[in-house]
């Protein structure tokens, strides 16, 4: 579901949920990919946003396991919170039934790309050193 605030809409209404967990001042070396295993291996696991990392400037997040429970899921996709797992499965389903495919097409090449590849039109790219505005 898109956001006009981008992410942050989204942490909002997922921590209103419960389902977002904060840690302030992790090590991006040796804390991060570590808590990220252990949240994604248990399932249903909360989301976790770490702020002021070690070593980068305020203001710079990571968010891992944003989409690791149907809440967070349903969220994501515009469904209903009170799903059960079969009711959204159900309900996913019938929604995706309705969805209209783009067909790949041309992707222009962004400004700032330094190197540039794409495989079946839009579907694959690979950007190395870009921003994509």
């Amino acid at each position: 579901m898109r956001q006009a605030d981008g992410l942050r809409s989204w942490l909002k209404q997922a921590d209103e949920l419960g389902e977002v967990r904060t840690i302030e001042g992790a090590d991006w070396d040796l804390e991060i990919g570590g808590v990220a295993d252990l949240v994604t291996e248990r399932g249903s696991s909360p989301a976790v946003l770490f702020d002021s990392v070690k070593g980068y400037p305020k203001g710079y997040r990571v968010l891992v396991n944003s989409l690791g429970s149907t809440k967070r899921l349903g969220l994501s996709l515009g469904m209903p919170q009170h799903l059960s797992s079969l009711e959204f499965v159900a309900e996913w389903r019938k929604r995706s039934k309705a969805l209209k495919h783009i067909p790949p097409g041309d992707c222009p090449r962004r400004s700032g790309a330094k190197k540039y590849s794409a495989w079946q039109g839009c579907r694959y790219l690979v950007f190395s050193d870009a921003t994509l505005v």
